[in-house]
């Protein structure tokens, strides 16, 4: 293998390690589940108990199942539209980058080609102009005066060439400044996500919270399980279930924050000219 094949693979090795050491983990299981025990003892318990207290033991646990079954899916749409976010905003900010690139190369070469194709025009101005002040300062007035007549002959044509130099350099610099104001539009733009952002960690740290407390009372609710005591199970499985919904309402609103950040990289990207 060549050189350049070897560096070529270290470098996508490399950049593979990266991104899946950026990438977020894989979607969860519902933060609130029943062990296996748990649903036997519940099942158990459903059996045993009195008309009332079953159909309010099977509601419930009924509602348990669908707020697991939709934190997961949430869980899978949260997921996709980070990952297509962070993919969005990679080639945006490649985007970002090649603004007028090409553009302001070739007017970078116009500037340097200009500057070379009058440099032997301005060293010879440039040398006339020494050579006077040389010739003055020995007293050579002849000298001098043939000198500063040459000078004078060339000095239109190095106005010009000067004015020609000024009016490249101030394209180039006309054409830096509006690709900065694009640019710094673009990413105004995109500032908006870092507001968003915090919100995420907000609602995810709200979101642990929830998911400790359920980690409690499906603690308390397996006990309760335990000894089938049907009338108390249904307050706690109530509670169980309320902070499943709770902790899907948090989900919710994450999948929003990600399609607002998808939002607004489809608002930088038509920025783009």
């Amino acid at each position: 293998m060549s050189d350049w094949m070897k560096k070529a693979v270290l470098r996508l090795s490399v950049l593979t390690l990266m991104m899946l050491a950026a990438a977020p983990a894989a979607a969860e299981a519902a933060s609130v589940t029943l062990s296996v025990s748990a649903k036997n003892a519940l099942d158990k318990t459903i059996a045993e108990a009195d008309e009332p207290l079953k159909s309010k033991l099977a509601a419930q646990y009924g509602d348990l199942l669908a707020m697991q079954k939709q934190e997961e899916n949430l869980d899978r749409m949260i997921e996709a539209a980070h990952y297509k976010n962070e993919e969005d905003l990679i080639a945006l900010r490649a985007a970002i980058k090649a603004i007028d690139a090409a553009k302001l190369e070739a007017l970078q070469l116009q500037v340097a080609r200009v500057k070379e194709r009058y440099k032997p025009l301005l060293d010879l101005y440039s040398s006339l102009n020494r050579q006077i002040s040389a010739a003055r300062s020995v007293g050579g007035k002849e000298i001098a005066a043939l000198l500063r007549a040459e000078a004078e002959g060339v000095k239109p044509a190095v106005q010009l060439a000067r004015l020609d130099i000024r009016n490249k350099e101030a394209a180039l610099k006309t054409a830096k400044a509006n690709t900065d104001k694009t640019v710094r539009q673009i990413r105004g733009t995109l500032s908006g996500i870092d507001t968003i952002n915090v919100k995420i960690r907000a609602d995810k740290s709200a979101a642990a919270a929830l998911k400790k407390s359920a980690a409690s009372v499906s603690s308390s609710l397996s006990r309760t399980l335990k000894i089938s005591d049907a009338k108390t199970a249904v307050g706690t499985l109530s509670s169980l279930a309320a902070l499943a919904g709770q902790i899907v309402e948090k989900k919710e609103r994450l999948l929003r924050r990600e399609n607002e950040i998808g939002g607004i990289i489809r608002q930088a990207k038509a920025q783009i000219p």
